[in-house]
């Protein structure tokens, strides 16, 4: 008797399992499919990025956009597949559907490997990229990749949750263990170096730190429409200076991003910043004797 009670048991949660894991494998497809926006940073180049997919039984199918300075762009179909286990994504960009580019241009292929987490606002997608021309394969760059795409408030939490806000000053050398991209690299004749720092485009409470050779210069400092304004001065002694732009956390509208306005004497030079959890942004400076 008591083993055919055994026998009812194991079938019961037999069927209890093969009902659940469909009801799970939907509830994490229906998290990452439709469009997620933001941008990939590939060598110091920096485009708008847009994803559009959808998912079934783990495949991943759909197009990219990339959208570059004077409106060159790039439309591709894609392939690939989601592991709801780890959440991690991986797709191919296939076959071109539209381009537009330079003479001397061509259009490369990436291959990518993406994380999505959830914050309080909106699920993120971060990793790298790795973009070859198709004949023959050759590696044209190695991007990093941030994008986003709002949620419903009422869906259930299918994936883990990321904190908004990095906890404690104890957290303040955290960003040390970031991968760190160079946005660009200045030569300057002077050493005295005017810093503007505006929150790029939509104001969505974006925090940042700020760290000039390893020092901090400006701590969770919120960006506005009003400037953060300072000066530096660059070390002579040391051969490249570094200035670090480093997120605090991913604001409404992650990544985190800035607009930074560098000035030395008659120079200018605006730049857009983007920095998460996972990566800093960084403007090397290098002073011409």
């Amino acid at each position: 008797m008591h083993f055919i009670n055994y026998i009812y048991q194991v079938f019961k949660l037999y069927h209890l399992l093969v009902l659940i894991f469909p009801v799970s494998l939907c509830a994490h497809a229906q998290s990452i499919q439709g469009t997620w926006k933001g941008r990939e940073n590939a060598d110091g180049d920096s485009c708008y990025f847009e994803l559009s997919m959808q998912v079934q039984d783990k495949v991943v199918t759909g197009e990219t956009f990339l959208l570059f300075a004077d409106d060159k762009f790039q439309r591709f179909h894609i392939t690939g597949n989601f592991n709801p286990a780890d959440s991690t994504l991986t797709f191919k960009e296939t076959k071109v559907v539209d381009s537009k580019h330079g003479f001397l241009n061509v259009n490369c292929f990436g291959d990518y490997s993406l994380h999505i987490k959830k914050t309080d606002t909106a699920y993120i997608l971060t990793g790298i990229s790795m973009n070859y021309t198709r004949f023959p394969k050759m590696l044209c760059a190695r991007g990093i990749v941030n994008l986003s795409k709002p949620f419903d408030k009422e869906e259930k939490n299918t994936i883990t949750s990321e904190p908004n806000e990095l906890p404690g000053k104890d957290t303040a050398q955290a960003y040390t263990k970031r991968f760190t991209q160079a946005k660009t690299t200045i030569i300057s004749e002077t050493d005295t170096v005017h810093i503007q720092l505006y929150d790029n485009g939509e104001i969505d409470n974006d925090t940042v730190s700020l760290y000039f050779n390893n020092k901090e210069l400006i701590y969770k400092k919120r960006l506005s429409s009003q400037p953060i304004s300072f000066d530096i001065i660059l070390d002579k002694k040391n051969p490249l200076n570094k200035l670090l732009f480093v997120a605090e956390n991913l604001g409404d509208i992650p990544p985190n991003t800035g607009l930074m306005i560098i000035t030395i004497k008659d120079k200018r030079y605006d730049l857009n910043l983007s920095a998460d959890y996972y990566t800093n942004s960084s403007v090397e400076f290098i002073l011409k004797e």
